[in-house]
């Protein structure tokens, strides 16, 4: 538009003085760097524009990113709870199990244990008062003899025991008796784990 008017006016105005020609140039000059300057004003802002676009947008990924990475490793994460908690669980289930079962075969063990040494409480013929383990003297045992012949008749409940593969009856006294005839032979030792024989019994051996 102002170089249409310079136009004309150069055409029209061919007889211009210098002067009023160079002013003419001047403000043409001008304008025409007031709209570079307005254009460059216009390309910076919509650059900054531009760029704030793209950073707001490369944020908004990155931020995008970042959410989607957390949301994996809780993912992950719970995921890995999960299955360390089964394991805990199965383990503690195979635990159980074992000690289940370990304690099924203890009793069956104790079971057949006792089932095979079960132990047949019966009743002896009345006999003389159980008494102390007899003197080593002969005439301590002699003495006892009488004595024992004088003692009140009682019953005795005794069990069969078997010991150095040989079989007796035992007393809740720890007397031991011979299976057949009865007799008390000795008493049981439980610190040693052995039959301590009466002096006239000496032929009963463990």
């Amino acid at each position: 538009m102002v170089e249409v008017n310079v136009m004309e006016t150069e055409c029209s105005n061919s007889t211009l003085s210098p002067k009023e020609k160079a002013k003419l140039e001047k403000k043409a000059a001008l304008e025409k760097e007031k709209q570079d300057k307005k254009a460059a004003i216009e390309k910076e802002k919509q650059d900054k524009k531009a760029a704030l676009e793209k950073e707001k947008q490369d944020k908004k990924t990155a931020l995008e990113k970042e959410k989607q990475d957390k949301k994996i490793a809780l993912e992950k994460e719970k995921q890995d709870k999960k299955v360390a908690l089964e394991k805990e669980k199965q383990d503690k289930k195979a635990a159980l199990e074992k000690e289940k079962q370990d304690k099924k075969a203890a009793l069956e063990k104790e079971k057949q244990d006792k089932k095979t040494k079960k132990p047949t409480q019966e009743s002896l013929s009345p006999r003389p008062k159980e008494s102390k383990k007899p003197d080593t003297s002969k005439d301590n045992k002699a003495k006892k003899n009488v004595k024992e012949e004088e003692e009140e008749i009682e019953e005795v409940y005794v069990k069969r025991f078997e010991h150095g593969g040989a079989k007796y009856l035992r007393s809740h006294f720890g007397t031991i008796y011979d299976e057949e005839s009865e007799k008390e032979i000795g008493m049981w030792n439980e610190e040693k784990g052995c039959i301590e024989f009466n002096m006239q019994e000496e032929s009963y051996e463990e």
